[in-house]
């Protein structure tokens, strides 16, 4: 009976009968083999982008091609690229095999058995390899080391470093007094920290030591997952949550949200040793300051004044102003007598009420006086007029009507708009038909909305075609005259009345050519028909 083979290391397996003679020799080889399967290193040097590794039925145990049999593989080379090491017995697929693979190249070794999944182990990485019945290439720990670095995880899920039983997890460096951990994701992703349930984390130096987050360099973000708050509390009942920094400390909330200091006990209280403390927004952004649903109170703790002194204006805004002192007056630009004003600095009023002439005036031009509102202004002005008044309807002027403005000239016109681009009601009213081809021999009509016939009329054709047409040029337009040698049956005459705006051709249209100044007829399919009407 002949001999056969095993698909993992290739160990001859003798007949009954067989080997008369050399029984013993291959006995030792297989003995061999499989002490170097055992305990057995190789290296395997790798050049360019792949190569098979080939047992051969029966070789003997240090045979070039039986490395691939060692207990330790070790890779060696510098293949510039992804190495792909295809591992045979007998010329096929190796369906059994184990080994500790190092890759001492310079690129990813790929370890395959060009059946199933192959297994990839990066430059300078070690992996405990085997190739199950399935002829998957597997990591058998899924897990990765260098001489400085472990890798966990199959690479394709999520992977969990626990603890035995109920047991802490202790990260210890070696050096019990200057040694570092850190904790360092993959490339620019989160790294979280969350208990099972509703524990907490807890961050404990050791004695008195600080809890310290940044890299001293960069700036950094502390913040609650999702939509939730973020709370800095201290453990005891009276201490104190300090903020501290030798340079800005700044609160900036996210999107329109507002920065709140809230206190069940008492009101909350913002200071600053015996210096002075400056609260401000940056850049050009508002600062708010806000009571929800209580006052708002600026005082002073013993003496002295609340002062407000901008670079540019004051301005309260209010439902309802109120302006009260219980023990002072208020005093709002200048005191003196006779009128009351609105002030910046040394400059001119900016509101002020003279009783004596009984004038208010706005700066930059606007006043009242007794029956008239003058607004002057060098560079122009105008008159706001509030939507939340009735509509006057006697005498003649500008009005609001609704959300529009309304003018009449004299006492026995009608209230109409103002003209305007686009305009599809009032006395100035303006309609424009859709584009249409135009064709000659033809009545080209469209229905209007001016509710009138219109006062103004005007049709033209624009040229529709790239190469133009009689020596105009695509999107030029020529407006439509009464004449052009109708006796002869020549030309187009737009018309209008109360419902329809149009304009009737003739056998031919003629222009003069843009180019040459001489009479042409048009291609009418190179044009198109635009009728616009005033009313």
């Amino acid at each position: 009976m002949a001999s056969t083979y095993t698909e993992g290391l290739g160990i001859e397996i003798i007949g009954n009968g067989d080997k008369a003679g050399s029984w013993g020799s291959t006995t030792n080889n297989n003995l061999e083999s499989l002490e170097f399967s055992i305990v057995g290193y190789a290296q395997i040097s790798c050049t360019g982008s792949s190569q098979t590794v080939n047992v051969v039925d029966g070789s003997d145990w240090d045979d070039a091609n039986s490395s691939s049999r060692a207990a330790v593989i070790e890779f060696t080379g510098t293949p510039g690229t992804t190495h792909t090491v295809t591992i045979q017995t007998g010329g096929a697929a190796r369906t059994y095999s184990k080994f500790i693979a190092i890759n001492n190249t310079d690129s990813t070794v790929v370890i395959d058995n060009a059946t199933a999944t192959d297994l990839s182990i990066p430059s300078e990485f070690t992996a405990f390899v085997h190739i199950d019945s399935s002829g998957d290439v597997v990591n058998s720990i899924d897990t990765l080391f260098s001489g400085t670095e472990l890798r966990v995880g199959d690479n394709s899920d999520a992977t969990t470093i626990s603890s035995n039983g109920d047991q802490d997890i202790v990260l210890q460096t070696g050096n019990t007094t200057t040694g570092t951990i850190t904790v360092t994701d993959g490339a620019n992703g989160n790294i979280t920290v969350a208990p099972n349930g509703t524990g907490d984390v807890v961050l404990a130096p050791s004695g008195a030591g600080d809890v310290v987050v940044g890299n001293g360099s960069d700036a950094i973000s502390v913040e609650s997952g999702g939509t939730t708050n973020l709370t800095l509390q201290s453990g005891a009942s009276g201490g104190s949550i300090l903020l501290r920094n030798s340079g800005n400390i700044t609160i900036t909330p996210a999107g329109g949200g507002n920065v709140t200091t809230a206190s069940t006990v008492v009101a909350p209280t913002f200071q600053y040793g015996s210096g002075t403390m400056t609260v401000q927004s940056t850049g050009g952004n508002d600062l708010n300051v806000a009571a929800n649903a209580a006052n708002l109170t600026l005082s002073t703790v013993t003496s002295g004044n609340v002062v407000i002194n901008p670079v540019g204006n004051v301005v309260v805004q209010s439902a309802a102003l109120d302006m009260s002192s219980s023990d002072s007056s208020i005093i709002i630009g200048s005191s003196s007598a006779g009128a009351l004003a609105i002030s910046s600095g040394t400059d001119t009023s900016i509101l002020l009420i003279d009783t004596s002439s009984n004038i208010v005036y706005i700066k930059p031009d606007f006043e009242f006086r007794a029956g008239d509102i003058n607004l002057r202004s060098a560079g122009g002005g105008y008159i706001n007029i509030d939507d939340s008044v009735a509509s006057g309807s006697s005498g003649y002027g500008l009005r609001r009507n609704s959300s529009t403005l309304e003018v009449k000239n004299t006492s026995s016109d009608d209230w109409g708009q103002p003209y305007h681009s686009g305009m599809v009601n009032g006395q100035g009213a303006y309609f424009e038909s859709t584009t249409s081809p135009i064709t000659v021999s033809s009545n080209i009509s469209a229905s209007h909305t001016l509710s009138a016939t219109p006062r103004i009329v005007k049709a033209v054709i624009k040229c529709n075609d790239a190469g133009g047409d009689v020596g105009w040029a695509q999107n030029d337009e020529i407006v439509l005259g009464a004449d052009g040698g109708l006796g002869a049956s020549i030309g187009a005459l737009p018309y209008a009345n109360g419902t329809v705006v149009g304009c009737v051709t003739g056998n031919a249209i003629q222009v003069l050519n843009k180019t040459v100044f001489s009479v042409a007829n048009i291609d009418p399919t190179k044009w198109d028909l635009i009728i616009r009407a005033w009313k």
